[in-house]
């Protein structure tokens, strides 16, 4: 366990923006994850304040960084239902 961050430089901060910016999904979260754990204690909060990063978005990162795998990013569930899902059923009338 770290006891406490020590503050990176800009150079080593612009390096992780940019890295962060060119990984998608799994990647990027399990990158945010890492580097949170380098910094130590208060590396979350700093990665928020000063990187811009989600706090949520970094949680979800350390959490498959330690348990070695990635949540499955269940894009499909998200927004509205297609009109024949949302339609079809026991409660459609039948019009004949």
């Amino acid at each position: 366990m770290s006891i406490a961050y020590r503050k990176p430089s800009i150079e080593e901060q612009e390096l992780w923006k940019s890295t962060a910016l060119l990984l998608k999904g799994s990647e990027r979260r399990c990158f945010m994850g890492r580097i949170v754990k380098l910094l130590g204690w208060g590396g979350q909060v700093f990665a928020e304040k000063t990187l811009g990063w989600n706090g949520c978005t970094i949680r979800k990162g350390q959490q498959e960084h330690s348990r070695g795998k990635s949540f499955e990013d269940l894009f499909t569930l998200r927004g509205r239902r297609r009109i024949e899902e949302k339609y079809s059923g026991p409660h459609k009338r039948d019009r004949g």
